[in-house]
């Protein structure tokens, strides 16, 4: 650590500098957020979604022990009521933005730590969002304008959109009408969103039309232009992105999941949360809350079958005899932590997509090295945590540290601004070049460039354009067999006497 000068952070660092400390599960994201708020005197602010619940011990979480809260503050951890089911990503934001500017006003430097990559993206980007003020005699004579404007096709979808995006109901939309058609009428109103967009990804296509006609009462411009252009940086983010092999991470993630269930009591807490649900609801709903974290609902269907097997006992004698289960019971619990693992693999492959998508091509692919904002890690073996994790983190934050204090408050100010500017006018050229691809052989659309690459990587691809060029070969060899019979019978019937 030597020549390192963190030990003369100035109120200017404190004030501009966010540390954000992310990556998938099992990388050792926690511990490096401890370490380096203990040597930066900061304090954690979490970014887990799953961990802001109260009302569970937190083994199935992760949350930090209460030993590790003793050594630093942390903030963000058990804020929310465990029954809540309408928690969300601007209540996430506004009440953790409350805490990093506490951090900062105490002369400290807030360190983000979690998993929750859109938490974690609403606390960089500040966006300046259009009030929706609801005016119901503009919005029906907007719509009886588009009518009037639409081919009738579109018509009792208009009238759909009307009554429903004031309430923000979505899902009427997605369940009364086809895909193709919310993407047609999306083509019309904003045809560059629309050609970004897969025509059967219904989702994000009545965002997009939501978004749009949301907005188009009040005369505001269309989703493509409207959503960027007054974006800017909060502070200045500083990534450390903890990483190791697949096949590493794969193998931490079992040994976790064999901890947490095995040794420290995680099904004691997943079977006490059931019951807990149960007893102010019959059916649980693992889309919402804390019960659509990946580490409860994997485990419902052995809780289930313990309670309809042994229906009289309480859960505390259930747990009691896991140590006591019988080979099919220990099967089926198996069968469930397998469940888990796999879930736990497939999540930390979209987080990883998304890391490189969105926090990578922002913050870490600039020519010039000072506006790089991300330093990524990758940690094979816990034994080169100090020199390969914790060292070059702090070297990379000193340095860090040194260029924010060389910025004027003017440049602070201005890279704030230009910093998003410059990823709306790389991704806008993207865009530019961008276009959809058809696959005839797969009877498939594919969106952009990287997706038609992906594609015809695949074996579906690739069986396919054999099976297509089989087909080929052969219409080949049946018209040639049938043309040489032809010429025979021309032959024989003198058809070609005059040419000799």
């Amino acid at each position: 650590m030597e020549g390192l000068q963190l030990n003369q952070i100035t109120n200017k660092v404190h004030k501009q500098i966010v540390i954000f400390v992310i990556g998938t599960t099992g990388v050792g994201k926690s511990k490096l957020a401890l370490d380096l708020a203990q040597k930066l005197n900061g304090e954690i602010v979490n970014a887990d979604s799953m961990q802001i619940y109260d009302g569970n011990e937190g083994i199935m979480t992760a949350k930090p022990t209460p030993e590790e809260k003793l050594i630093v503050k942390h903030h963000m951890f058990d804020v929310v009521n465990i029954y809540t089911q309408d928690f969300n990503v601007n209540k996430y934001r506004d009440m953790a933005l409350e805490c990093i500017r506490d951090i900062q006003a105490r002369g400290k430097i807030p360190i983000v730590v979690g998993g929750t990559n859109y938490y974690i993206e609403s606390l960089v980007y500040e966006r300046e969002v259009e009030e929706f003020i609801y005016d119901q005699n503009q919005f029906d004579t907007c719509f009886e304008n588009e009518k009037a404007t639409k081919e009738e096709r579109f018509h009792q979808l208009l009238e759909s959109l009307k009554t429903c995006i004031p309430s923000d109901q979505k899902q009427v939309i997605e369940d009364q009408y086809e895909s193709e058609l919310i993407h047609d009428l999306l083509k019309q109103v904003d045809p560059r969103m629309a050609e970004f967009l897969h025509t059967k990804d219904k989702r994000r296509v009545i965002n997009a039309l939501f978004k749009y006609y949301k907005f188009l009462p009040q005369k505001i411009g269309s989703l493509s232009t409207a959503s960027t252009s007054n974006t800017k940086l909060r502070f200045i983010p500083l990534f450390i992105w903890m990483s190791a092999r697949s096949d590493i991470l794969e193998q931490r993630i079992r040994k976790r999941i064999n901890q947490m269930i095995d040794q420290m009591g995680g099904l004691n807490e997943i079977f006490s949360l059931f019951d807990q649900f149960h007893k102010i609801m019959t059916d649980l709903n693992f889309e919402k809350g804390i019960l659509q974290a990946i580490g409860y609902k994997e485990f419902y269907p052995f809780y289930k079958y313990l309670k309809t097997l042994k229906e009289s006992k309480e859960i505390s004698e259930l747990i009691k005899e896991i140590s006591n289960l019988d080979e099919i019971d220990l099967k089926e619990l198996e069968s469930n932590k397998s469940q888990l693992a796999l879930r736990t693999i497939q999540y930390t492959v979209y987080q990883i997509k998304w890391l490189n998508k969105r926090i990578m091509n922002d913050f870490g692919c600039h020519l010039e090295e000072d506006r790089n904002m991300i330093l990524k890690i990758q940690l094979d073996d816990p034994k080169d945590y100090e020199e390969i994790a914790l060292e070059s983190a702090l070297k990379f934050i000193d340095s860090k540290f040194n260029w924010v204090q060389g910025l004027s408050e003017e440049n602070i100010t201005l890279f704030l601004k230009s910093y998003c500017l410059e990823q709306i006018k790389t991704k806008n050229e993207k865009l530019e070049n961008w276009s959809k691809t058809f696959c005839e052989k797969c009877n498939q659309e594919l969106n952009g460039s990287y997706q038609w690459q992906e594609h015809i990587k695949t074996r579906k691809h690739k069986n396919r354009a054999k099976s297509k060029q089989a087909d080929g070969d052969e219409n080949k060899q049946k018209a040639k067999k049938q043309k040489n019979n032809i010429d025979i019978e021309q032959i024989e019937d003198g058809t070609f006497d005059n040419l000799f």
